[in-house]
């Protein structure tokens, strides 16, 4: 594994195949939905009375987040969302184990992702007015 300076990891593959996991079993639920809301009435003549729409409504919501969530996954940016993709990759039971190998994977790799900075301009400020990465700033 790669580590950085502060011997943090850096740059494993487990996000991005958390993410590319993600974003498959996503699109797997969009088209859940999409089929579940078109041909919703032609399977319940068929065989079942459910409401598909529900259903329908579902997997797209769900779908949608996983894709977004892989997309964040991808670029190792917030966790938090990267891993509700990841679970949301669940939905579709005929692909499940892709959800699961994303959940996996995305919380493993919780360390890469890079934590939003608390000031603008990325730079720290020292007592004396100075910043890091910058001249010294006035006071008034």
């Amino acid at each position: 594994m790669e580590t950085t300076s502060h011997n943090k990891p850096c740059c494993t593959w487990k996000p991005i195949v958390g993410g590319i996991l993600s974003i498959i079993a996503g699109a797997v639920a969009v088209l859940v939905g999409v089929g579940a809301l078109l041909r919703g009435d032609f399977i319940d003549r068929m065989m079942w009375h459910w409401r598909w729409e529900v259903v329908g409504v579902l997997a797209l919501i769900l779908g949608i987040v996983a894709i977004i969530g892989g997309v964040f996954a991808i670029k190792r940016k917030v966790w938090g969302l990267a891993l509700a993709g990841a679970i949301c990759a669940l939905f579709p039971p005929h692909v499940c184990i892709l959800g699961i190998l994303a959940i996996i994977f995305v919380a493993l790799s919780k360390e890469e992702f890079g934590q939003p900075s608390s000031r603008v301009g990325g730079g720290t400020t020292s007592q004396s007015g100075t910043s890091a990465d910058s001249k010294p700033t006035e006071t008034t």
